[in-house]
């Protein structure tokens, strides 16, 4: 039977074509791979056209190159191709793939066309070999995509399905017209008839190519629309995290300027989140910390730190303080509109006025604030070092009410003890800045005055004598204290000073209360003069 000439092309263009357009399909996925579009399936892909255009380039060289390269090498390759390719699809939608058995079908082809061109040389052997495994390929490229049910299978799925069907009914045509008429031995070792499935593969990798970039566009649009989807969910969610918090939170450009503020943030400041936009942190931080808190955060920032942290006070819409735990975090990357950094605030002032509260209870004496007897002692520790040091003036006073005990017997502790205030607030506001009240125990007191010599010391307590006995207290009750001056000199002991201070105020006592006595220290010489 004649052969049937059914195409009129040339096997080597053909050929040709395969090899070239495998080679751009290669090129192209190949770098979609390395950009991390559709994978893993690109990388197989790929692979998979460009193993496939090396064998259709080695099947061009029949005649001139040795038919274990032309014939043997180039078909196995072009078959490896499509294994590769089945791969890429069976890992497209998600199917185990036996890299093993897939390994071990290409070796077996690869021994079988070296039989049927060395051992029993047969070309209708080899193109039904090679027609039979590539329809077999292409059917199960097309299964691959035509299996799927549901909402996974789309009109692309269909479409790559169909082409790979073209392309495997092209092979069995080619089996067929081998069947029927077998070639004849000639540059290709088969007749023009044949050109037909080549034809018909060709129409199908550009099909089937189109395909495949059609299922990654519909990937990326859906991931793009998922992304777009979890990012409105994310902003939905930061947002409403963002303003129903109790943590107080601003975010701020690098210039400092707060471009967003949470409501409790500006409840913490006395304003509303709109009139805190724009506004430059420094504008609400007290005068006294913002040099301070401006250099540790330079400082942590500059050690390389993300965020800094530290206790100031801002000032709200009032110009009251308000103490903050603030920590500051810088971004790498801006976010929304210039957003580099973000603040969190907590409120302190409770914890804040605790501390005070505890600082205030071991310095002053809870009943009238004045000095206690443990901080008096420091304080007179540092003058008399003050005084060896220098040589400079300083004077102690000692004075107790005068008979105390018959105030609360006659009128209760609650008038006692509000005539100790009372006493005790009216000394406090005859006294400088730097002299320092010390309630010593029950009804006795002791100032400490610095720069003060001995004289002007007794000039002081005889003032706050007269000032005392002037005076009517809680209920009308009238009190007078008596005081014994003393002056501190080079050499003494805090043990001296409390000493003298008491003999004076036990002369003062004894000459009949209501009165000042003073005793002067001893000179001590220094170790330089005579």
């Amino acid at each position: 039977m004649p052969d049937i000439v059914l195409f009129h092309l040339d096997p080597q263009t053909l050929f040709f074509l395969l090899a070239v357009l495998g080679g751009l399909i290669a090129v192209v996925f190949g770098g979609l791979w390395l950009q991390g579009v559709g994978r893993p399936a690109t990388g197989p892909w790929a692979l998979g056209h460009g193993v496939a255009a090396l064998g259709y380039l080695l099947s061009l060289g029949r005649g001139a190159i040795p038919d274990l390269l032309s014939t043997v090498l180039g078909n196995t390759l072009a078959l490896a191709g499509g294994v590769l390719i089945l791969k890429a699809l069976y890992l497209r939608v998600g199917r185990p793939f036996s890299n093993g058995g897939a390994l071990a079908g290409v070796a077996a082809i690869a021994v079988l066309f070296l039989v049927y061109t060395y051992a029993l040389p047969s070309l209708p052997a080899r193109i039904m070999l090679l027609s039979v495994c590539a329809g077999a390929l292409l059917t199960a490229c097309a299964a691959a995509q035509l299996n799927l049910t549901g909402e996974r299978r789309t009109w692309a799925h269909l479409f790559l399905g169909a082409s790979f069907l073209f392309a495997a009914f092209g092979q069995l045509i080619r089996a067929a017209l081998t069947l029927e008429s077998p070639p004849t031995a000639g540059p290709f070792g088969e007749p023009m008839a044949y050109g037909l499935s080549k034809t018909m593969l060709l129409t199908a990798v550009a099909t089937w190519t189109l395909s495949f970039l059609w299922l990654i566009t519909l990937d990326l649009r859906r991931t793009l629309e998922r992304e777009v989807e979890s990012r409105r969910e994310s902003e939905r969610l930061f947002r409403s995290v963002f303003e129903n918090t109790a943590n107080a939170i601003a975010l701020g450009d690098a210039e400092g300027r707060v471009i967003l503020a949470n409501e409790a943030f500006a409840r913490l400041l006395g304003r509303s989140p709109t009139e805190l936009q724009g506004m430059h942190y420094e504008e609400f931080t007290h005068p006294e910390d913002l040099g301070d808190s401006q250099a540790v955060v330079q400082r942590e920032l500059a050690a390389g730190h993300r965020f800094a942290r530290l206790e100031k006070r801002y000032l709200d819409a009032s110009g009251r303080p308000v103490w903050v735990d603030l920590t500051l975090s810088q971004l790498k990357e801006p976010v929304g509109p210039g957003i580099r950094h973000i603040a969190v605030a907590t409120d302190i002032r409770a914890r804040k006025a605790a501390e005070a509260e505890l600082e205030y209870r071991a310095t002053y004496d809870a009943l009238t604030g004045a000095v206690n007897r443990l901080h008096f002692e420091t304080l007179l520790e540092q003058e008399v070092g003050r005084v060896d040091r220098y040589g400079s003036e300083a004077a102690l006073v000692m004075f107790d009410l005068d008979h105390f005990k018959a105030v609360n017997d006659t009128h209760g502790h609650g008038t006692g003890d509000a005539a100790l205030r009372e006493v005790a607030a009216l000394v406090r506001g005859r006294l400088r800045d730097a002299d320092a009240l010390a309630r010593w125990g029950g009804e006795e007191f002791l100032v400490l005055l610095p720069e003060t010599g001995g004289d002007a010391a007794a000039r002081v307590g005889e003032e706050l004598r007269r000032a005392v006995a002037g005076t009517r207290f809680a209920e009308g009750v009238a009190i007078t204290i008596s005081l014994g001056v003393t002056d501190i000199r080079p050499g003494d002991t805090r043990k001296d000073l409390l000493k003298r201070a008491d003999d004076a105020l036990y002369a003062a006592k004894h000459a009949g209360r209501n009165r000042l006595e003073r005793i002067v220290g001893h000179h001590v010489p220094s170790p330089d003069t005579e």
